[in-house]
């Protein structure tokens, strides 16, 4: 199993809700078309945080510089390796990722981090 978060900002134009909505109907469909096509390796978890900076119960005063956190998961990491060279080595499929990204994220604040993700120990036993 080969884990990953992304961190990613919205543009700075685009609402909470337009952001949320682009990325859901445009870059979703994009991944799953480019995993139709087999340039995209298939993922095992592909979950999407966008997070509520107004929301009353986020900590106030601390700042967090993303707005979306995706949590993606391959079988292995060459099935990850092998996404990123197929779609760098295909123009028009970079293309269209690249100008997906530029509809909707500050391509700038892009990070990926690998994680090796731990569940928790047991649960506490009720008295």
């Amino acid at each position: 199993m080969f884990r990953m978060l992304i961190f990613a900002k919205r543009r700075q134009d685009l609402s909470y809700d337009d952001f949320v909505a682009g990325y859901e109907s445009s870059h979703v469909s994009l991944v799953d078309t480019l995993t139709r096509s087999g340039l995209h390796k298939e993922m095992r978890a592909y979950c999407r945080n966008y997070l509520r900076h107004d929301h009353a119960l986020s900590t106030p005063g601390r700042h967090v510089d993303f707005d979306l956190v995706v949590e993606a998961e391959f079988a292995c990491a060459e099935d990850f390796a092998l996404t990123m060279r197929n779609i760098a080595g295909d123009d028009e499929a970079l293309d269209r990722v690249n100008a997906d990204f530029d509809r909707l994220l500050d391509r700038s604040s892009l990070r990926y981090v690998v994680v090796d993700e731990r569940d928790g120990g047991p649960l506490p036993t009720s008295r």
